[in-house]
This record gives C-alpha cells, structure tokens and sequence, in this order.
C-alpha cells in the first residue's frame, strides 16, 4: 500500500475510489478502515481493519507486525496503531438522485486507549464524535472510511470537481 497503491476490502468501489482520490490530493497513500467503536469518555472514535494499511502510518516501521490474522488463525495480517498526528477522513457516498457527494472531516489520531488487532487507529475528531456520527447517520454514510494522514479537506473541496459536493466538511 505505501507504493501508492489504492486499497479496499468487501468490493467497496466507493472507498477505492475514495482512496485514489486522498492519494492523488495529498501524494500519500489512503487506508481503508471500519468503524470500530466509540470512546465517549475520551471523544474517540476507534477505527480498525485486519491489515491493507500502508505501513507509513504506523510512523515507525518498528511498530509494525505481520501476524497470523487473530479470528483464524489462517492468512496473515499487519498489525500497528497509526501514529499520532492530523488526519482527514473520507468517503464517496454512493449516487443519490444522479448526484455524487462526498463525506470529509479533519481529526487527530491520538495514542490508543485499548489496543485492538490488527491496523487501528483512535481518531478524535474535530468538531466530536457526536457531531461526526450524527451526520454520518443522516446522510447515510457507510461504514468504511478512508484515512490520509494530514488535512486535505481544502483540496478535496477545490479539486475533486463541480459534480462533487461534501456532506460534510471542515468548514461546513
């Protein structure tokens, strides 16, 4: 994945395209993640996968592990926390009413408060996990999003084109 290449699981032809596009706006490579859980207490949201990460994430290549995947036991997956720092989340929502949209929002990654399998990441999003589920919810986002390390709410908005509008963005 850190070769630039997009990734995705469950044929998610939105997230892939999602992926291409953060890569292309920020010359980093995307991860795709499930919504794992939320941390009220910490306002944190925990985000998982069971290892198509790219291993620049983990900030260290040290803290990197490939492992046997944890529900098998069978295949093998990466396993890491994503180092902390600035993040966009992301997602091309599927067409409604022939038009495209798209679900964007700045966070943190913060150190990780229960450590998961697999490629995790705890994010504290910018305007509160509530705010953040609450508009997923109505706007009927799905549950993988993409992560690119940094801000690129601003070229998503400027860059992606006419036919494109955020749900929900940053500046919203």
């Amino acid at each position: 994945a850190d070769e630039g290449s997009p990734t995705t699981c469950e044929v998610d032809a939105p997230a892939m395209l999602t992926s291409y596009a953060m890569g292309y706006l920020s010359q980093k490579t995307a991860a795709s993640y499930d919504l794992l859980a939320h941390w009220p207490e910490q306002d944190v949201l925990k985000l998982g996968h069971c290892g198509s990460a790219p291993f620049s994430l983990a900030g260290n290549p040290k803290h990197v592990k490939i492992c046997p995947f944890f529900r098998t036991g069978a295949g093998a997956m990466v396993e890491f926390s994503v180092a902390p720092g600035t993040v966009t989340l992301a997602k091309l929502m599927r067409p409604r009413n022939g038009a495209l949209s798209m679900f964007v929002a700045r966070g943190e990654t913060v150190s990780d408060p229960a450590p998961l399998h697999g490629s995790v990441a705890s994010v504290r999003p910018e305007r509160g996990c509530r705010e953040l589920l609450e508009t997923m919810l109505a706007k009927g986002v799905e549950h993988h999003l993409m992560l690119c390390p940094g801000d690129i709410t601003r070229s998503e908005e400027r860059r992606v084109g006419k036919g494109c509008r955020s749900q929900w963005s940053a500046d919203a």
